[in-house]
């Protein structure tokens, strides 16, 4: 085993996705496979606490099951294992003095009472009590007779989230739901800590694994009677404390490498947002600060867009510059909106969320637009041949997915008015209001739900602006103050006609759209090399994990 060259190269295999909790697993792998401290043959065999375990259920009168079937096993895991000197192979039934699980009914639960443990109550790796449901007292003790949970115990996720093992660290009684498993065992055979260890670790993780019932369509579950069959390797006591001792220090290596890449990835995203930030604000104040900062992000657009969320973080940025004007010159010579506009249809400049152009206008939406919704979806009323239409599910930011696309009754007389053109603009009513997309043609006869607006422009606005400056608003949370309702929202026909949108020229419109259709396709390209490179990290990762595992 080459660990050294591990540590070594951890600074740049930590970057790699998931790379931290990699390398935790690979701790714990070798910690149970003998890989990660020195055996002592000075150190009392293991076989020894095979006795010691049998003596602690006899004592307590446990019951033993037979484990002929994983005796014959052991030859195959023997080879999978590859035991060191002073280790032996065992199972969970012979290790244990009680394995059991929680009530198989569900309580009565009160306000104040005992604590009733489920699977949620130690997710996050350690036990807590902070958050449980209680029973009454007389219920816990009735099944406090048979599933009698106590410090140094081992609860083990059955049902559901299988496998995940926690030590109970606290002298509160408590009862537990049947998804949990109860695992009692001699301290002077295994470490409490070792325990955990053993059971959360890959080698387990097999085990249980092979044993689990369910999967696909069905809830995954670990058998009490199959808990027992469990085979794994056990180290002799004095190595199971340097084992501990040598997981826990490297564990809080891999805590402050993980500390270290997320502080430095807060570093960067601050870093780009303040960029971006001032990039936007300058844009509508200062012409000349403006441009040279444009210049400062342009030569440090690697350090800017380090991540996915920093290139997302450009590609909103993008869309501000666009809908201040920041983006294209503007051409004196081109027709303003201003031109063919009523004044009464244009809002005087106080109202403004931002400043544009003068050549711009600020506009309300149903003032250059006709918005409608789409047909109610009621089977019961419904009449006419079954044609396919679009629900909000359908609606992506910019495109379509009609991968999912349903049909419902449209009478002939209603066929004019709901299909859809090529150049309408479908916006979310709800779910995600307001996010909308331009209908390309790519299906000849389509048409739309009431959960969606669609709206068209008689002149003057190119659709695709359009919805760049919905995905703007969304952003900045303008859209919001369009809506209705706190936990279903709805960006009504009402809202949707109200919102203040920046107008260009049309032929500026049109310049905006193909200048950023340029760099969000440079902006691709980005995050095409991001992904790269993160699988560049990951193979390296990979790579420098095999080298150290060496022949196990």
């Amino acid at each position: 085993m080459n660990s050294t060259h591990l540590f070594q190269m951890m600074d740049q295999i930590s970057e790699a996705p998931g790379a931290v909790l990699e390398l935790r697993r690979f701790v714990l792998d070798l910690a149970m496979r003998g890989k990660l401290v020195d055996q002592d043959p000075q150190d009392e065999p293991a076989s020894e606490l095979l006795r010691k375990a049998k003596e602690a259920k006899d004592k307590l009168g446990a019951a033993r099951r037979p484990v002929r079937q994983a005796s014959r096993r052991f030859a195959s895991q023997e080879n999978r294992f590859k035991l060191p000197s002073g280790w032996v192979l065992s199972t969970l039934g012979d290790l244990t003095v009680k394995i059991t699980d929680g009530a198989h009914k569900t309580p009565t639960y009160v306000d104040k009472g005992v604590p009733f443990v489920s699977v949620k109550d130690f997710s996050s790796g350690s036990l807590s009590l902070a958050s449980t449901r209680f029973i009454p007292y007389e219920e816990h003790a009735q099944l406090y007779k048979r599933c009698d949970p106590r410090r140094g115990d081992i609860l083990i996720g059955r049902i559901g989230t299988i496998g995940k093992a926690v030590l109970v660290n606290t002298d509160v009684e408590f009862s537990l739901f049947v998804s949990v498993g109860l695992i009692r065992f001699s301290h002077e055979v295994m470490l409490p800590e070792f325990f955990r260890m053993l059971l959360n670790s890959p080698p387990t993780e097999a085990e249980f694994d092979r044993i689990k019932i369910g999967g696909g369509t069905h809830t995954n579950k670990l058998n009490l009677s199959d808990l027992h069959s469990v085979v794994v390797a056990l180290p002799p006591i004095a190595e199971q404390e340097r084992i501990v001792a040598k997981v826990q220090a490297t564990m809080e290596l891999l805590d402050k490498v993980e500390a270290a890449r997320v502080e430095k990835r807060k570093l960067g995203n601050r870093f780009t947002t303040s960029s971006f930030a001032k990039l936007t604000e300058l844009a509508g104040s200062d012409v000349a600060g403006f441009v040279e900062h444009s210049r400062f992000c342009m030569d440090n657009l690697t350090r800017l867009t380090a991540t996915d969320e920093q290139v997302e973080a450009a590609r909103g940025v993008l869309g501000d510059l666009a809908v201040r004007g920041r983006l294209v010159q503007q051409n004196e010579a081109e027709e303003s909106p201003r031109e063919w506009l009523d004044d009464s249809k244009i809002v005087d400049s106080a109202g403004e969320p931002y400043s544009i152009p003068e050549s711009w206008a600020w506009v309300r939406v149903g003032e250059i637009g006709v918005a409608r919704l789409g047909k109610m979806l009621d089977k019961a009323k419904n009449r006419g041949v079954s044609r396919r239409y679009l629900r909000n599910v359908n609606v992506r930011w910019f495109d379509f997915d009609l991968s999912d696309v349903r049909e419902m009754p449209i009478e002939d007389s209603e066929v004019e008015v709901l299909a859809l053109e090529p150049g309408d603009v479908l916006v979310c009513e709800g779910g995600e209001p307001g996010r909308a997309a331009v209908w390309d043609g790519r299906e000849t006869e389509m048409y739309f739900q009431k959960a969606l607006h669609r709206v068209r422009f008689p002149r003057g606005v190119d659709p695709r602006y359009f919805v760049t400056v919905l995905r703007v608003a969304a952003r900045d949370g303008r859209i919001l103050s369009h809506v209705t309702g706190v936990t279903f929202k709805h960006l009504t026909g009402r809202g949707l006609s109200s919102l203040l949108i920046p107008l260009p020229p049309l032929l500026e419109q049109h310049r905006i759209m193909q200048r950023l259709d340029i760099l969000n396709h440079s902006i691709d390209l980005l995050k095409a090399e991001i992904g790269v490179a993160d699988s560049s990290r990951d193979r390296l990762l990979r790579a420098v994990l095999h080298d150290a595992i060496g022949g196990i």
